[in-house]
C-alpha cells in the first residue's frame, strides 16, 4: 500500500498557462487548469489508474501559483 504524501509549495515551480491539461516537459510536467472562481485547488497524483488513494496531493493557491491573468478579470 502506498502512503499519501502532501507536497510542499517548494516542490512546485512556475509553469505556463498553455496548453491546458498536463504537458510532459524535460524535467517535469506542466499542469495548466482554468477556473473562473477557484481560490484553491489540489492536484492529486496517483501511482496507477487503479489506485484508490492519491500518492501525492499538491495544494495550489490561486494567487501564488497563477501564471496568467485573465484580460477581462473583474
Amino acid at each position: 500500500m502506498s502512503r499519501m504524501r502532501t507536497m510542499s509549495a517548494g516542490d512546485v515551480t512556475s509553469g505556463t498557462s498553455a496548453p491546458l491539461g498536463a504537458t510532459v516537459l524535460p524535467g517535469g510536467v506542466n499542469f495548466s487548469i482554468f477556473s473562473k472562481h477557484a481560490v484553491m485547488l489540489e492536484l492529486l497524483l496517483f501511482d496507477s489508474e487503479n489506485a484508490a488513494q492519491p500518492s501525492r496531493i499538491i495544494p495550489l493557491d490561486a494567487i501564488k501559483h497563477r501564471t496568467h491573468l485573465a484580460r477581462f478579470a473583474r
